[in-house]
Order: structure tokens, then C-alpha cells, then sequence
């Protein structure tokens, strides 16, 4: 039995009884169960292990979640397929990262 069979039907479990604050919070779990995650696996552990309640299981991993939320890496957005699009795209990084005109001028040549 893999980690994601025992640990995943435990957070399905809590999102089907409504006990997740919302979508973002279950697919983070999701997420962080997929990852193999141990700090969410010891919380979902003492469940399994009947020592907390199914509300005080949400409760943890709700604020777990939030905690690890800013360590889980999201996809980026793809680099637009026009040119006029790819411009824009680069004048706006470019103005973001150079003080100096020459090397947004520099860059959009490149482009």
C-alpha cells in the first residue's frame, strides 16, 4: 500500500463531509500528501491512530496547509506565442528588473 492510498481517502474523507474551509485548502493537502509530506502525514498518523477527532484533524491540517502553502511550487504561465505578445511580455519584465533604458532596448533587440 503507497502513502497516497493510505493518506488521500482520509482527505477526501474530510472534503465530502465539509469539513475542509474550501477547495484550495483539500488540493493543497492533495498536494502536499502527493509530495509525500511528513509533517501532513504524522497529523493524518493520530487520526488513523483514533488519538484526535475528525474535526480536530481538519483543524490541523487546515493551519498546516496555510503554513506550508508558500513552499509548494506553482505552475507558471506559459510565455505567450505572438511576437506583439512576447514584446509586451518582455518590456513589462524589463522595466521591472532595469533601471536603464539601454538594457530594455538591448533586450527587446534580442528578442
Amino acid at each position: 500500500m503507497t502513502s497516497q492510498d493510505r493518506y488521500l481517502p482520509v482527505i477526501l474523507e474530510l472534503e465530502n463531509k465539509g469539513l475542509l474551509n474550501d477547495e484550495q485548502t483539500a488540493s493543497l493537502l492533495k498536494t502536499l500528501v502527493l509530495e509525500e509530506n511528513f509533517e501532513v502525514f504524522r497529523v493524518i498518523n493520530s487520526y488513523l491512530a483514533k488519538a484526535i477527532s475528525d474535526r480536530e484533524l481538519s483543524f490541523r491540517l487546515t493551519r498546516l496547509a496555510q503554513q506550508l502553502s508558500t513552499y509548494i511550487e506553482r505552475p507558471q504561465s506559459p510565455l505567450p506565442r505572438k511576437k506583439n505578445q512576447l514584446l509586451q511580455y518582455v518590456n513589462s519584465l524589463a522595466r521591472y528588473h532595469f533601471n536603464d533604458p539601454d538594457d530594455a532596448q538591448l533586450l527587446n533587440k534580442l528578442v
